[in-house]
């Protein structure tokens, strides 16, 4: 794994990470997470949003044929995906925080990764009127249970 690339619902903030070997393997992450999307949540993507990387160069067809509207940033201008780049940042910075608090060996970033964006997924937000994303998106309360 040597990247990372992660999609954010607009409407909930709910957060999907997926790891890269390269980073031209973002366009199969996009078309996983796409049937992702509608097989278990029945919602077709209508926008993204995106940096001006050529990684989403290779979708520009794929996203014509499927009727998806790709809105690219200007260069150098990441505060016009603000919110993905403050998710981002979040996601790091927890990350980063699991892997100094615990003993878990760096090799392991991956895993933090993944916990982090589980845990920030079930943290409510102001902004979703103290909902977590999880429960924005699924309209279930997420079980903390199983968390410490």
């Amino acid at each position: 794994v040597t990247a990372i690339i992660n999609f954010v619902d607009h409407k909930t903030k709910f957060t999907w990470i997926y790891f890269l070997k390269h980073k031209s393997d973002a366009s199969n992450a996009f078309i996983h997470f796409r049937t992702l999307v509608e097989n278990r949540f029945s919602k077709k993507i209508k926008i993204v949003q995106s940096d001006g990387g050529t990684e989403y160069k290779p979708l520009s067809d794929f996203f014509h044929q499927n009727g998806i509207t790709h809105r690219m940033s200007c260069p150098y201008t990441p505060e016009q995906n603000g919110s993905v780049e403050r998710k981002h940042r979040h996601i790091v910075d927890s990350a980063l925080s699991i892997l100094a608090q615990s003993s878990v060996l760096k090799r392991y970033w991956d895993h933090a990764f993944s916990t982090a964006v589980y845990l920030l997924n079930r943290v409510p937000s102001k902004v979703l009127n103290f909902l977590s994303p999880f429960e924005a998106l699924t309209g279930t309360k997420p079980d903390y249970k199983h968390t410490r």
